[in-house]
């Protein structure tokens, strides 16, 4: 898989509406083994100056030789944009690898959710 089937492949689950609650988050997390379990996180929320802010506490936490990611959205252009390590866009071979890993994980999930819902509506 490239680069560009990976975003297609992203882009093309947003046909799927999110289902209430957390649930099928956290499955999607034990599948990738909890990997939020050794994570120390800052969530920065709200109207104004969430940029300038999130932009301070990297540059902070950068100084104590941590490594630091940062999730923002909406991107501009690609959607590397959002996820940077170390100020730095995560690599194309990333999002490619990440697709690979949850890809087989998320069609058996989705044929079994359209499984359980045909037989539901045969009944």
């Amino acid at each position: 898989m490239d680069y560009q089937a990976a975003l297609k492949y992203l882009y093309d689950l947003r046909r799927y509406p999110p289902r209430p609650g957390t649930e099928a988050t956290a499955a999607l997390l034990a599948h990738l083994d909890d990997p939020q379990e050794n994570l120390a996180c800052v969530q920065v929320a709200g109207s104004n100056g969430k940029g300038s802010v999130v932009r301070m506490a990297e540059s902070a936490l950068r100084e104590t030789d941590a490594t630091v990611g940062r999730y923002t959205s909406p991107h501009l252009a690609d959607l590397r944009e959002r996820i940077r390590i170390d100020g730095r866009k995560i690599p194309r071979a990333a999002v490619v690898a990440f697709v690979e890993r949850i890809a087989p994980y998320v069609a058996d999930r989705g044929a079994n959710r359209a499984h359980r819902s045909a037989r539901r509506h045969r009944r």
